[in-house]
């Protein structure tokens, strides 16, 4: 019995001091900041926002709210737009969106999910209000430089007659199927310049209406409650003033 009140009285207490200590040095000094945003933001729906700056370092943000319409906003007040599909004119939509388009709007639009976050990420830049997943970034990425190996394919061809006739024949099928290979259109490419035209179709016009409305909606909503906030202060400072002049009337 005597052990377990030495335990409870000198040990425990102790431990848990030195626990408490040690669990705020961790939080506080030691584990990155963006590793508590991460932590709390665990739980809560949002989306995962990296912006880079201009200054070469990416911010990690995310979403506070979101309108119907697809517009985003982080705790900051920064606001951005979500990809859509590209918006046409009507002389567009009577010749309806080509193959190309819409395979680059398939790819626009997939959305991705940090592993073992379980949160939604879209990739942005300061400044600008537009967000686009990894798949779009790395369309934009892409070479248009493509390798011309016919002068190679040649020298086989030319070298392919001087051997013997049980090997020409099968080398020869290997370098035609080879040729066929390397002039294969790739079904992945995308013109930049057709993305970098249809990027901007993805924010369309009607969502700066909708945000337009939205903070008109959240002006009207705040109308006359900051004045609220005053009268409050205002009430309090002069009920502190008063008792103020009361205790010092007691005190004489």
């Amino acid at each position: 019995m005597d052990i377990f009140w030495l335990i409870w009285m000198l040990v425990l207490p102790f431990w848990g001091i030195t626990m408490s200590v040690f669990f705020v040095i961790f939080v506080f000094f030691i584990m990155p900041p963006l590793a508590r945003k991460i932590t709390k933001k665990r739980f809560s729906d949002c989306a995962m926002l990296p912006i880079a700056t201009d200054s070469g370092y990416v911010d990690f943000k995310f979403t506070k709210g979101e309108l119907p319409e697809g517009i985003v906003s982080t705790p900051d007040g920064s606001v951005h737009f979500l990809p859509h599909s590209s918006w046409q004119t009507k002389k567009e939509r009577k010749k309806g969106k080509s193959k190309e388009l819409l395979e680059f709007e398939r790819i626009g639009l997939r959305k991705y999910t940090v592993k073992g976050f379980g949160k939604p990420i879209f990739f942005g830049y300061a400044g600008k209000v537009g967000l686009m997943n990894p798949a779009t970034l790395a369309a934009l990425e892409q070479n248009e430089a493509q390798l011309n190996p016919e002068t190679q394919i040649q020298q086989i061809e030319d070298f392919i007659k001087d051997i013997p006739e049980h090997f020409r024949k099968p080398l020869k099928k290997m370098v035609k199927d080879l040729r066929d290979h390397v002039n294969a259109k790739k079904i992945t490419y995308f013109d930049p310049a057709m993305i970098k035209r249809v990027i901007p179709r993805m924010i369309p016009p009607s969502l700066l209406g909708a945000y337009g409305k939205n903070r008109i909606a959240l002006g009207m909503e705040l109308r006359g409650k900051e004045y609220g906030k005053l009268i409050l202060g205002a009430g309090l400072i002069i009920g502190l003033v008063i008792i103020g002049i009361v205790a010092i009337m007691f005190l004489r």
